[in-house]
């Protein structure tokens, strides 16, 4: 009996290891972004799915300048990310806004497999 039970587990071992496959690569979603507008924004981004939000840690990223700039999210395939704009010294907001407080049409990307990229994103001050 002891034979028979050690045989089945060396078995289930055997079959497990058959099917272990290499760890998937992490999915990544890149959104090229720039500003035309006068005034300095802060950008996030998220996933209302997770509830996750980038870069996180209430923090923010800062655009400056009229340079486009590309932010590279690591991603679950399927998932929707969105993105927040907010002018620093005023109320103008763009895609879901400051905190996620608005709703959009435009501004929210799937994950897919691989990496991928959004199209140009430019804020204005329309």
């Amino acid at each position: 009996m002891k034979k028979l039970i050690q045989l089945i587990c060396l078995l289930t071992m055997a079959v497990g290891m058959a099917f272990m496959v290499a760890p998937a690569k992490a999915d990544t979603l890149t959104f090229p972004i720039k500003s035309s507008y006068d005034y300095e924004i802060r950008l996030e981004f998220y996933s209302p799915s997770r509830n996750l939000y980038w870069p996180g840690n209430n923090r923010s990223w800062l655009l400056d300048d009229y340079q486009a700039h590309n932010y590279k999210l690591n991603c679950r395939r399927g998932e929707k990310i969105c993105y927040g704009a907010w002018e620093v010294e005023g109320d103008l907001q763009w895609g879901v806004g400051h905190g996620y407080s608005q709703t959009c049409t435009n501004c929210c990307y799937t994950c897919k497999a691989g990496n991928t990229s959004t199209k140009l994103i430019n804020l204005t001050g329309n």
